[in-house]
């Protein structure tokens, strides 16, 4: 099986269950596993393999512009909020164009770290808040694809090995 190019159609942006229609540009996170570097004598060299933790993640949501209502909805709850970004995903089609394969969801929890501040000009005010991620998960049709939960622990999948397997002895 051959993996295609897909296109991200019709994305939205939620903020609290608020509807950003037009106003946030993009969202973006980028996670990092911690990782433990092995090596010793006898080896060729080091190798970085991953603990099964995460490094702290910031998300980014860019604003087209900032108002007021944002900087009430970007601080309540301690700064708080819950976004939510949905999305079609279709791929390339040599009959019809384009077509729907699947939906994608993603939801991150998090804290603002950088309180919005409207500013002043002709142009709009530009903001992009920076999110220090407390949950993620990724979701489909067939439903979740990847999950963290930094406050309780919990991971999907759990990064643990396939339970079958063989050992050979010689």
């Amino acid at each position: 099986m051959a993996e295609t190019s897909v296109i991200m159609r019709n994305p939205m942006c939620f903020i609290n269950e608020t509807h950003y229609v037009g106003r946030v540009k993009a969202v973006g996170c980028e996670m990092t596993k911690k990782m433990a570097t092995v090596g010793g004598l006898g080896g060729v060299g080091n190798i970085e393999v991953p603990t099964g933790k995460y490094e702290a993640t910031t998300a980014t949501v860019e604003f087209a512009s900032i108002a007021n209502g944002d900087v009430v909805q970007l601080n309540k709850n301690d700064g708080f909020v819950k976004l939510r970004m949905t999305a079609q995903v279709r791929m390339l089609d040599s009959t019809t164009g384009t077509r729907v394969i699947d939906q994608a969801v993603t939801r991150i929890h998090g804290f603002v770290k950088n309180p919005p501040v409207p500013g002043y000009n002709d142009d709009g005010s530009p903001y992009t808040a920076q999110i220090s991620v407390a949950f993620i998960e990724i979701l489909n049709t067939s439903g979740r694809i990847f999950m963290v939960d930094f406050v309780n622990g919990v991971m999907y999948p759990d990064g643990s090995p396939g339970s079958g397997g063989i050992t050979v002895s010689l």
